[in-house]
């Protein structure tokens, strides 16, 4: 649901989540598709980044009752797919940390 304008930025609450999302209006599309309501399946949840297998990564854009809907991490093009439970190898830590040359 839009809440707000701000010139090029949109201001959205996720119906799913109710989140509180900024978007660049650019990026915004209109859509009659209803949720299913559900964020979680087992230890997974959507916008996890998850492996795939050893090749493939994406992250979950929706959850239904018995899958995702998974964007892959493709290069040149951009491709959902639909990932059972069973399918996805592990989930990638959101709260990650690297290190420059000096440990810092």
């Amino acid at each position: 649901m839009v809440v707000s304008v701000e010139e090029h930025v949109v201001n959205l609450v996720s119906d799913t989540t109710k989140e509180l999302l900024r978007v660049f209006a650019d990026n915004v599309v209109e859509s009659s598709e209803v949720t299913s309501g559900l964020t979680r399946i087992g230890e997974y949840e959507l916008h996890d980044l998850v492996i795939l297998d050893s090749k493939s990564f994406g992250v979950i854009i929706r959850v239904d009752s018995e899958a995702f809907q998974v964007l892959k991490g493709v290069h040149d093009r951009p491709e959902v797919a639909l990932v059972r439970l069973g399918e996805i190898k592990g989930k990638i830590e959101k709260k990650g940390n690297a290190q420059d040359r000096f440990k810092n």
